[in-house]
């Protein structure tokens, strides 16, 4: 079924099923948006949704696909429930590609931001990946940062995936280090990420129609 259903019909799926997956939210609504991307190279489209915001900078993330019955069906994640996810609502990404026999896999650099109190943040780098129907996140560095004592100054601690300490730029180029030691090929790709609030009044044709000018962009 996958090699005949055309990007076209798949779009109009996705648009006639937005019920499911543009639903409001409560929580972390400062920005809520989605895109839509092919993450394997397989012709069956991925269409991300993501929403963000509260005191702690979280964002949370859904990913959906077209199973082989033609239906839609929200994609397993990596995420631990409750944690914050990576921030990914981002016009460019870095990402690394390896290519085998098996096909072409991408690795998205993400980045996530998280205050864990009024004087201490959390920065973690990692890369997500789908992986048979699974995204999955590969952690790869995290930074504490922490003001403490009377001149609020910023102590920093950096470590690595396997926690070894890193200087502030290791730490900003932990992703070239680890991946081009393995080999993969960098690039940057552009998503179009649209407010899930376009969507508003409109019928699925004209749905299916937006949802083909975010795939085209």
């Amino acid at each position: 079924l996958h090699g005949s259903l055309s990007s076209d019909r798949q779009l109009a799926i996705l648009a006639k099923s937005r019920e499911i997956w543009a639903v409001p939210t409560e929580y972390a609504d400062e920005r809520y948006c989605f895109t839509i991307r092919d993450l394997n190279y397989d012709g069956r489209l991925e269409l991300i949704v993501a929403n963000e915001g509260g005191t702690g900078h979280y964002t949370y993330s859904r990913f959906y696909g077209i199973d082989a019955e033609g239906n839609l069906k929200e994609l397993e994640t990596h995420f631990a429930e409750g944690d914050s996810q990576p921030d990914i609502i981002e016009e460019q990404m870095t990402v690394y590609s390896s290519f085998s026999p098996e096909g072409m896999r991408d690795y998205f650099i993400v980045y996530d931001e998280i205050k864990v109190s009024p004087d201490c943040y959390v920065y973690r780098i990692s890369s997500l990946c789908m992986v048979d129907d699974r995204i999955m996140e590969t952690p790869l560095a995290s930074q504490t940062v922490t003001y403490e004592g009377e001149d609020y100054a910023a102590h920093t601690i950096s470590e690595d995936c396997k926690g070894n300490a890193l200087t502030e730029e290791e730490f900003r180029n932990f992703p070239q280090t680890y991946y081009s030691y393995m080999g993969l090929q960098k690039k940057t790709v552009s998503l179009c990420w649209t407010d899930v609030n376009e969507l508003a009044g409109k019928d699925d044709g004209e749905a299916a129609e937006l949802l083909r000018q975010i795939y085209d962009s």
